[in-house]
């Protein structure tokens, strides 16, 4: 275990040893890097986990059956991945009424 006794006793018989007052400095500011650097650690898996997220949103927002509007392709139910470098898509719904207004 450590003590204050201990490292003085230490410290008293090896004379090259590293004083104690800047030893006690040290190990702060070790401490202090250690809080900073885990600080830094969870926001950065945060981050990741968002961006996680927003991918996994975009992967069922392309999974998603969409019937298109033209008279040709009306009866042809298609995803929204097949249209993702082809096409603008414009996402309407509401009765055919509404939409054509």
């Amino acid at each position: 275990a450590f003590s204050a006794a201990r490292a003085e006793k230490y410290s008293a018989v090896n004379a090259d040893a590293m004083p104690m007052d800047e030893a006690l400095l040290n190990c702060g500011i070790n401490f202090g890097g250690v809080v900073v650097c885990g600080y830094l650690a969870y926001r950065d898996s945060q981050a990741g986990q968002a961006n996680l997220e927003r991918i996994a949103k975009g992967g069922q927002l392309a999974r998603l059956a969409i019937n298109p509007a033209a008279k040709e392709m009306e009866r042809s139910i298609k995803t929204l991945s097949e249209y993702r470098r082809t096409s603008r898509v414009l996402i309407c719904s509401g009765g055919k009424e509404y939409i054509e207004n």
